[in-house]
């Protein structure tokens, strides 16, 4: 059976005929849950305004989930996501408790008699306003904690933007000049190395990264893949099995076989690649921009 929210429920229902007496306790509990969902509705809607995650979310740590920072936009967009689902699914519910509540309020119309209908309708709207005042005033001060808090945060936030900034600004501004070489791998060259490279041409044409420029680099980088594990695989074999491969005739493979993965060489080619592709993405944006 349905549950009651306020216990003055039970007075309205002391003069209800046992037959009668589940479907009149049942409507009135859709009464007060009624009340109760449109509230929560309103808090949601004003949530989803305002940008702002309840905790019943938050508890859900989306974050540790997606291995993202808590404090990442991607995971603000994820939770905004889950606030409108449960908010449509809210309203799903609510729609069809009025319709049930609308059934069972003509059934105990048609039922009950008419004095100990109004009595029990005038006492129900008595307590859904005691209720839906109460969980007003309950849900504006969660609202205003929640508002309060994530102000707090996006100060925070903004402060430790700032404070980067000013990091890599005072970083840029230490160097003497800006260097011409990029180090792909994550390798650190010493400066005797970087003046010797950065000797290069002064009119040497400059291009711009297009889709072109990164399939022909994709492609190259898959063919040095290839070659490093081949040379790999001929360091490993000894020398009768290189001589036996010398003995067959120097034609050409009737199709393209890729080389067997090679675990040291693919991790060390990977680290290499993926510097790569980062360098060329910044470069690109820096020449959209």
């Amino acid at each position: 059976m349905s549950k009651l929210i306020d216990s003055r429920s039970w007075e309205l229902l002391e003069e209800v005929p046992a037959r009668f007496f589940r479907l009149t306790k049942e409507t009135l509990s859709l009464r007060q849950k009624i009340v109760l969902a449109r509230q929560c509705l309103k808090f949601l809607r004003r949530c989803i305004q305002h940008r702002i995650v309840p905790n019943f979310i938050k508890r859900k740590r989306l974050h540790a989930i997606c291995g993202v920072p808590q404090d990442s936009h991607r995971i603000l967009d994820i939770e905004m996501k889950v606030l409108r689902a449960c908010l449509r699914s809210k309203q799903d519910n609510l729609y069809a408790m009025l319709k049930k509540c609308a059934a069972k309020e003509y059934y105990c119309d048609q039922y009950l008699e008419g004095n100990l209908w109004r009595r029990i309708t005038g006492g129900s709207k008595l307590i859904c306003d005691s209720i839906r005042s109460n969980t007003k005033v309950t849900l504006r001060r969660k609202f205003d904690d929640l508002l309060s808090r994530s102000h707090n945060m996006t100060l925070r936030r903004h402060t430790d933007t700032a404070n980067e900034d000013q990091a890599s600004h005072i970083r840029a501004s230490n160097a003497s000049r800006n260097s011409r070489v990029t180090v792909l791998g994550g390798i650190t060259l010493p400066d005797s190395a970087r003046s010797l490279l950065e000797l290069g041409p002064s009119f040497s044409p400059s291009q711009p990264i297009s889709k072109v420029s990164l399939r022909k680099v994709a492609c190259g980088l898959h063919d040095l893949q290839d070659q490093l594990r081949k040379k790999a695989r001929v360091e490993e074999t000894n020398r009768n099995e290189q001589q036996v491969e010398a003995l067959i005739p120097p034609f050409p493979q009737p199709f393209y076989r890729q080389q067997d993965p090679n675990e040291e060489v693919d991790r060390k080619f990977r680290k290499f690649a993926d510097e790569t592709f980062r360098t060329l993405t910044h470069y690109s944006r820096r020449n959209i921009n």
